[in-house]
């Protein structure tokens, strides 16, 4: 969860792109409120950032549960 100075913390929606370790790339595909961005704005952020998350391939899905 991502927080502005003086205002809560705001969840967004985000398609992971690209991943190098722990840092990851992705598009927002959620309409930010706080935060001063759009979406399809690319955004770089820590793994430790995601609180859920969505697999689109069901092998992906099935790695992560083996996992």
């Amino acid at each position: 969860m991502w927080s502005v100075r003086r205002f809560p913390g705001e969840r967004m929606w985000v398609t992971v792109t690209e991943r190098t370790g722990d840092r990851l790339v992705g598009t927002l595909n959620s309409m930010a409120i706080y935060v001063y961005m759009h979406p399809d704005e690319a955004i770089k952020f820590h793994i430790d950032d995601i609180i859920d998350c969505a697999l689109d391939n069901d092998e992906l899905a099935i790695e992560a549960e083996a996992a």
